[in-house]
This record gives structure tokens, C-alpha cells and sequence, in this order.
């Protein structure tokens, strides 16, 4: 199960991008969300390797097996995503709001 929400939220968040145009921010935030689910799971994931358990598996045959390093990789790759989303376009404040919300002033 850890496999299908390790790589069925980048998946989704992709589909939703494709399906909407024009772009519209519920698409980043969505996607930033699904980012965060793939990245939890692959805590749990790590986690699970990491106490020595017996190695998570997925598939027939358990075609997709997680060992220490594939762990780790899930962790940095979905860390990657999830901070990339959150800067992705249509999520940040104006240069104006972003300012004035840290007391700053812009001249015009």
C-alpha cells in the first residue's frame, strides 16, 4: 500500500495539470498537497526499512521491493517535488503582498 501512495499522487497531481487549461491555482495547491502524501509515504516507507522490518514489496512476483537505499532516494526525491510544488508557479504572493505582509514598503 505504500508503494501505491508513494507513486499514485505524483500521477494524479500530473493528470489534474494536464486536464485543467488554463492553468488555475487549485491545480498548484492540489498538486502541492498530492506532494505531501507521496512524501509521507515515503517516511513510512524509510521508516519501515529503518526499524529492519521485513522489506516492503509490490507486485506480482513483488515485482517493486524497497530496500535501505531505494528508501532513501524516495524520501530525497519526494522531498525534491514536494519544495519545488510549493514553489511552482501561481502559489506565491505578489512582490507587493509579500513585502507589505514583513512590514517592508515598495516604492511605485
Amino acid at each position: 500500500m505504500l508503494f501505491v501512495a508513494l507513486l499514485l499522487p505524483p500521477l494524479l497531481a500530473a493528470a489534474l495539470a494536464a486536464a485543467i487549461r488554463p492553468y488555475r491555482g487549485f491545480v498548484g495547491r492540489i498538486s502541492v498537497l498530492l506532494s505531501v502524501v507521496s512524501f509521507g509515504a515515503a517516511i513510512g516507507l524509510a521508516g519501515i526499512v529503518a526499524r529492519g522490518g521485513e522489506p516492503p514489496t509490490f507486485g506480482a512476483d513483488e515485482y517493486l521491493r524497497a530496500d535501505a537505499l531505494s528508501a532513501l532516494a524516495a524520501v530525497c526525491v519526494s522531498f525534491g517535488v514536494m519544495v519545488v510544488t510549493a514553489l511552482g508557479p501561481g502559489l506565491r504572493l505578489p512582490v507587493s503582498s509579500a513585502a507589505s505582509s514583513f512590514g517592508a514598503t515598495t516604492s511605485s
